[in-house]
């Protein structure tokens, strides 16, 4: 059973941040952290601003990373080309990203812009090519050296969960 906390709320914008009850796993691939949340009247976090991914980061446990609710699926179009779809799992607007200016990092791979609905090019080692159509999800790294950027990884991964709510 999950319980969510309502104790550990922070609020910001109107917005609750809280880290729900999760008794003997604390750590989740994304789907089972987003399903988490739902049942507790929340989903992942969305990002709005700069102001609001400084509130995050700095209630984030140190040194371990939390899942965000940004997914981005790519599906090929053509040759060394991938259309990239990226949305937030609550339908927020899709109004803020790369807040490190770097754009999104897919894996180990070099940061890349991508845009809603945005032609992503892949040379020259067609990363792209071999993998999709697939989906990344994304989270925010607290590690000393790019402390509050995003990351996206497969979204089996495990890593901790935080949700966000409208606040009461």
């Amino acid at each position: 059973m999950t319980h969510s906390l309502y104790t550990t709320c922070q609020n910001f914008n109107g917005s609750c941040f809280f880290f729900p009850y999760v008794k003997h796993n604390p750590i989740r691939n994304q789907s089972s952290a987003r399903d988490v949340c739902l049942q507790n009247g929340g989903d992942l976090p969305s990002i709005h601003s700069k102001q609001e991914n400084d509130f995050l980061k700095g209630i984030l446990l140190p040194v371990l990373s939390h899942w965000l609710g940004m997914v981005i699926e790519f599906e090929n179009t053509k040759i060394n080309s991938t259309v990239a779809k990226v949305k937030w799992t609550d339908n927020s607007l899709l109004d803020y990203a790369n807040p490190m200016g770097q754009g999104f990092r897919f894996g180990s791979e070099p940061w890349i812009d991508v845009e809603e609905g945005a032609e992503v090019t892949d040379e020259p080692n067609n990363y792209l090519q071999k993998k999709t159509p697939f989906s990344y999800c994304t989270n925010m790294l607290l590690d000393p050296r790019i402390e509050g950027g995003w990351q996206s990884n497969d979204c089996s991964y495990s890593f901790r969960v935080i949700c966000k709510k409208p606040a009461v």
